[in-house]
C-alpha cells in the first residue's frame, strides 16, 4: 500500500522465520533495519514493486499472545532513515491494528457459526419431515450442499450385523465411473470412520485430518 495509490495484491507469501516480517512474526519483536542483506526474501519482495530503499521498521501484530500478522513500514527512497522513536510509535499502533484485526475475526466467526447452525436447522427440519427412504436419501444428498459445497456425494448403508453396505446413493460422479468403483470407495471411507470412530477429511494418499466444527456438528 502506497499513500494516493490502489492498494496491491501480490502473490508472494513468506513462511514464519522467512524474510523480515517472517522473523518479527517468529520472534514477537518489533525491528528497524537499515539493510534487507540478512533478510533475501523480503528483498526480493522489495525490488519486484521497485522499492530501492532497505530502511524499514516492522512490528508483530499480536493478540492475547497470538500473531495475527506483521505491518511492515518503509520510504520508496533509500535517503530516509527511521528513528527509535518512530519505531516506538509503531509498537503503540500495531497493538491497536492487532485489536481491531481480532475483534474483526472474532465478529466474522461468531457470524458464520450462526450461519452454519441456522442451515443445520434448516436441513434437519427438511430430512425430520421426510418419510419414505428413496426420498430421504435424495433430500440429504441435496441439502449437503447447502452446507458443504462439493462436486459428487454418496450415501452409503450398512447392513446393522455384517456392516456390509447394503444401499447406496450417490450424485455427481461421472456415467464412466464403474458401480464397483463406486462401492469400493464406500468400503475404504468405511474403513477409516470405523477405526477412527469420528468424522474425518480423507485426502488421497494421507492420514485423516482433523473434522472441522462444522464436520463435528454432522457428526
Amino acid at each position: 500500500y502506497s499513500p494516493g495509490s490502489e492498494p496491491v495484491l501480490t502473490e508472494f507469501k513468506l513462511k514464519v522465520g522467512e524474510g523480515l516480517a517472517g522473523v518479527v512474526a517468529a520472534s514477537h519483536l518489533s525491528r528497524r533495519v537499515e539493510s534487507l542483506q540478512e533478510y533475501a526474501p523480503s528483498r526480493t519482495i522489495f525490488q519486484a514493486f521497485g522499492v530501492t530503499s532497505e530502511h524499514v521498521l516492522a512490528s508483530p501484530l499480536i493478540r492475547r499472545g497470538v500473531v495475527l500478522g506483521v505491518v511492515e513500514v518503509f520510504f520508496p527512497e533509500q535517503s530516509t532513515r527511521f528513528t527509535e522513536a518512530e519505531l516506538r510509535y509503531l509498537r503503540v499502533i500495531s497493538y491497536q491494528i492487532a485489536t481491531g484485526l481480532n475483534y474483526f475475526r472474532l465478529r466474522e466467526q461468531t457470524e458464520r457459526i450462526s450461519l452454519e447452525e441456522k442451515k443445520l436447522a434448516e436441513v434437519s427440519e427438511k430430512i425430520s419431515a421426510s418419510l419414505e427412504l428413496d426420498e430421504l436419501l435424495d433430500l440429504i444428498i441435496d441439502s449437503l450442499r447447502a452446507l458443504i459445497p462439493y462436486d459428487a456425494a454418496g450415501i452409503y448403508l450398512l447392513e446393522r450385523s455384517t456392516k456390509d453396505i447394503q444401499r447406496m446413493v450417490v450424485y455427481g460422479y461421472d456415467q464412466t465411473v464403474e458401480q464397483d468403483e463406486l462401492m469400493q470407495a464406500g468400503r475404504e471411507a468405511l474403513q477409516v470412520v470405523i477405526k477412527t470412530e469420528k468424522a474425518v477429511i480423507l485426502k488421497e494418499g494421507r492420514q485423516p485430518q482433523e473434522p472441522t466444527s462444522l464436520e463435528r456438528k454432522l457428526h
